[in-house]
């Protein structure tokens, strides 16, 4: 008996001052005697009484045979309680619990400050988890002990704890001795159910000092301070970034960025940096990789934020690195890339999950900040409630709108609901704030191949250039062969099967969800051909803008399109001069990338007049082409000499000095 009120001892001594964390699995040898010290064996029945056996009988003469012996039947035996109790408060009903759970070979600490519902906590995971503030072990304590809470004395401190819930508030208890003055400035603060929003914890600071001046303990649970530290956080990033504002700090080159970003996306990178954990939705074609990027630059440069996972599909890895390298110069240190299934940085700060509307299941890593990337709005959605409840993983309040008034909201009232941790705008409401175009590049995730003597003839050019700054008109020929060579890497039959299947990928999300008509700009007739076929083959209505055809074939093309069956039109630039091809709801895709940015941007004038705005751009980019050298090469440049590399009519190969100058220029910068 010594050892076992021994053992008790050093379990209540260790258990009941500990603070309440999740528990560690114990052995079940290691609680046995303290278990065994707080409760009773169970109560055998005894076995029932067995009759008095009748005399012998006298031997016959014949042999009788001796009946079986009768077994005494045994005592039931009777399984052991699950829960038991290890320890229980030094006095009264009120304060720390400690149990034992020996299905789950776990020891369970219970702190309890009344019989209402966020007046209990238990440290097991599944109360953490709860929206309802239960488990089963609490749900056991209170059967055992809730006749006695009723009636429970308070201790002589206050107190102030955390009620678990739909959404996570304050409570406050003021203890037998507690001061009037302190009483009644808690009542003004937590109101007459002395409940309090834990957004509002700030505003704990004056009654915690009035406390103090009064002499009196008011004591805080641990977990108030942890709950009341991701809003700090929260204001703390905004203060900080709006002082570095008010400092004239300018965004682009705090973050690092090699060219601007539009303002509507400034909004949106500072939205995520700002609320931690947040959901960037927009409409389709509005983009948010360059965001992103921004966004993670300034968390970074600003916060000291560590490492960070970046969930994608493998086939938008591509993209993801290309933007890195246009916007940053590279891959950012610390970012580790992956798809889905594979398992990330066990001590990520932030985790990123891009095309999250794709996913059938969220993973659900617990890192303490996290941005949600969408292609699309999910207002109206089935799988956005998951998203709600994973995002406000603290229960700050957005689950609980959303549980209580989401089912019988209207789109715009959910948007308001979700304000924030989501940001979901409609392109029609940005019109005035867009730029004229919204440029967003598709890379494949398959690669075609350079032509290496082609690529040599470039190289062997570009030092001939900086050692001298001239080339004669044979070079400049040569270099203009090298770098058409280099280009057709992305208009080979190869390269267009691999744009066919990214076109066929890219047409379901365009419409409707971004337009009613698509128009595809490819720089030569064969290409336009090529795709045309590819588009036919799956059923597709398709109209075509070919040099080759007549001004009359052309315009009957073209009011196919327009008309009610036509979704799809093809063109070649030389063969859309002098045609009117605006359309209110159309989206461009660059099937292949000018030399000239000047030809790029005619194709989008022709789609949305000189004065329209945001209009969707997709680029279909092939990885390991030149593709990424010319868009590197045309990064701040309004034009760009081409001397044929256009295919314009009358064009020739030979530049003049000024203009040869900004081409080298141009190439070098992009590090062909």
């Amino acid at each position: 008996m010594a050892t076992t009120t021994k053992s008790r001892r050093k379990a209540e001594a260790a258990l009941v001052e500990a603070p309440l964390t999740v528990p560690e699995t114990l052995h079940q040898d290691a609680i046995q005697d303290a278990v065994q010290a707080v409760t009773q064996d169970p109560v055998q029945e005894p076995p029932p009484e067995v009759p008095a056996a009748a005399p012998a009988a006298k031997k016959k003469a014949t042999t009788a045979r001796k009946p079986p012996a009768k077994k005494t039947p045994r005592a039931a035996k009777v399984a052991p309680p699950r829960f038991g109790f290890v320890a229980r408060p030094a006095e009264g009903a009120l304060g720390r619990y400690v149990l034992s759970d020996s299905q789950a070979d776990a020891v369970l600490q219970l702190d309890v400050h009344g019989d209402g519902v966020g007046d209990y906590r238990c440290n097991c995971a599944p109360f953490a988890a709860s929206d309802e503030g239960s488990c089963e072990h609490s749900q056991f304590l209170l059967e055992q002990i809730g006749d006695t809470l009723t009636t429970a004395p308070a201790p002589a401190f206050s107190e102030i704890w955390l009620a678990q819930g739909l959404q996570r508030r304050l409570r406050w208890r003021a203890g037998e001795t507690a001061p009037e003055a302190l009483c009644e400035a808690a009542e003004d603060l937590f109101g007459e159910s002395a409940s309090l929003d834990a957004e509002q914890g700030q505003r704990l600071d004056p009654l915690l000092d009035l406390a103090a001046e009064l002499g009196h303990e008011l004591r805080v649970a641990p977990e108030v301070w942890e709950q009341l530290s991701h809003a700090a956080d929260a204001r703390e990033r905004l203060a900080r970034l709006e002082a570095a504002m008010a400092e004239g700090a300018d965004l682009q080159q705090l973050a690092g960025l090699r060219q601007p970003l539009p303002e509507f996306q400034w909004e949106a990178a500072l939205f995520a940096l700002c609320a931690g954990r947040s959901l960037l939705a927009d409409d389709l074609g509005l983009g948010h990789r360059a965001a992103t990027l921004a966004a993670l630059q300034l968390w970074r440069r600003l916060f000291g934020l560590g490492s960070v996972v970046l969930l994608a599909a493998e086939e938008r890895h591509a993209a993801w690195r290309a933007d890195a390298e246009a916007w940053l110069g590279g891959w950012p240190e610390g970012v580790q890339l992956l798809q889905q299934g594979e398992a990330p940085l066990a001590d990520a700060e932030l985790l990123i999950v891009d095309g999250v509307q794709q996913l059938e299941t969220l993973p659900l890593v617990p890192t303490t900040h996290l941005l949600l990337l969408a292609d699309r709005e999910l207002l109206g959605e089935p799988l956005l409630g998951e998203m709600v409840a994973w995002l406000d993983l603290h229960r700050r309040g957005p689950w609980a709108l959303w549980h209580k008034e989401a089912a019988a909201a209207s789109k715009r009232q959910q948007r308001e609901l979700l304000q924030s941790v989501m940001l979901s705008r409609r392109k029609r409401d940005l019109l005035p704030r867009l730029p004229e175009t919204l440029d967003q590049r598709l890379w494949s995730a398959e690669s075609v191949a350079l032509d290496q003597d082609a690529l040599a003839q470039l190289r062997q050019l570009q030092a001939r250039w900086q050692s001298q700054r001239y080339l004669g008109a044979s070079e400049q020929l040569r270099l203009m062969t090298a770098l058409q060579v280099l280009r057709q890497s992305a208009q080979s039959p190869a390269a267009l099967a691999i744009k066919s299947g990214q076109l066929l990928k890219l047409l379901p999300q365009i419409i409707p969800a971004a337009a009613q008509r698509v128009a595809v700009f490819a720089q030569q007739d064969a290409s336009v051909q090529a795709l045309a076929a590819a588009l036919r083959a799956e059923g597709l209505a398709v109209a075509e803008l070919l040099l080759a055809q007549s001004p009359e074939q052309r315009q009957g093309e073209l009011d196919a399109w327009r008309g009610d069956e036509g979704l799809l039109l093809l063109a070649s630039d030389a063969a859309c001069a002098g045609l009117d091809l605006q359309h209110e709801q159309v989206a461009l895709v660059h099937a292949d990338q000018p030399w000239n940015p000047v030809q790029r941007d005619a194709r989008a004038r022709r789609l949305n007049g000189e004065t329209g705005r945001g209009l969707p751009i997709w680029h279909l980019m092939l990885t390991g082409s030149f593709d990424a050298v010319q868009s590197w090469a045309q990064a701040g440049r309004a034009a760009l000499p081409a001397g044929g590399l256009d295919y314009e009519l009358g064009a020739r190969p030979f530049l003049a000095a000024a203009d040869l100058a900004l081409l080298m220029d141009a190439l070098a910068s992009a590090g062909a």
